[in-house]
């Protein structure tokens, strides 16, 4: 189901991305973050020629929640802790 979910991910990413010159991405940060950086954004920055950035928070689901009710959503996609 993991991989299925990463997967699927990876190819709405591709999909928002597609009109992107950059993607904002966020993440837990620290190892969490380097392994994906790792594993997803270097490869799909080298295939797509697409600028990946990464922001960090401790609960992705607040700083969203924050933007969404401010009506200024900048991050295109939030990775989740794979608990």
């Amino acid at each position: 189901m993991k991989k299925l979910l990463a997967l699927s991910t990876a190819l709405t990413t591709v999909g928002i991305a597609a009109s992107a010159e950059e993607v904002n991405v966020l993440s837990w940060g620290g190892a969490y973050e380097t392994s994906q950086v790792e594993a997803y954004n270097k490869p799909f920055a080298a295939a797509s020629g697409i600028t990946v950035n990464m922001l960090a928070a401790d609960n992705p689901g607040t700083p969203i929640k924050a933007m969404v009710e401010a009506g200024n959503v900048t991050v295109d996609v939030e990775r989740s802790h794979p608990d």
